[in-house]
């Protein structure tokens, strides 16, 4: 393979990528080094939306099964979702949110991309799948909803007048992970 690197300025680079920037799975943005991070680079250079791989991953926690009186019974939890979402809000980046990996409690086989183990399995409940997909959206206002929605507004309680004003997450359903291949099948 061959690149050739002009030597003069071939044209002006447009800004599309301050639309839309991609980052790691979900769950990376929990830490402090990645928080700072990011700040730094919406000073620098700034960007409006945020994308990222994995938000139904068991690292983030959301689907949450359990047994009880012989019964299989879920919860879903939206601790870490939130203050993610919260943490992009805080700095004027929306997020552009991907609904996958499939959860492995809820994955019908054990089939996964990336070296952290993106399963892309379908769901062994589609009944189950679209409870989660519904917490999901429900929980953050829904695809055209302020970042607050979900049972009577802000889930973890405080003060919503205290959150950042932001229009609501956009809500692609699913990601195929890169190169194609993966996801769940067409239903």
């Amino acid at each position: 393979m061959t690149i050739i690197v002009a030597e003069q300025p071939s044209g002006r680079l447009s800004d599309a990528w301050r639309h839309c920037v991609g980052t790691g799975r979900f769950e990376l943005a929990l830490r402090r080094d990645y928080q700072d991070s990011l700040a730094l680079l919406q000073r620098e250079i700034g960007f409006r939306h945020i994308r990222g791989h994995g938000l139904l991953s068991d690292g983030v926690g959301i689907h949450q099964p359990y047994e009880y009186q012989g019964s299989r019974q879920v919860r879903h939890a939206f601790t870490y979702v939130d203050q993610v979402i919260d943490a992009y809000l805080e700095l004027g980046i929306r997020p552009f949110v991907e609904l996958g990996f499939m959860p492995s409690g809820l994955a019908s086989g054990d089939q996964t991309v990336f070296w952290w183990g993106g399963n892309v399995t379908p769901p062994r409940s589609w009944s189950e799948w679209a409870g989660l997909v519904r917490a999901t959206v429900a929980g953050r206002g829904g695809p055209q909803g302020g970042g607050r929605g979900g049972r009577g507004g802000d889930r973890r309680g405080g003060d919503p007048a205290r959150r950042p004003a932001a229009p609501g997450p956009r809500w692609p359903v699913w990601g195929p992970p890169p190169g194609g291949g993966g996801g769940p099948p067409p239903r």
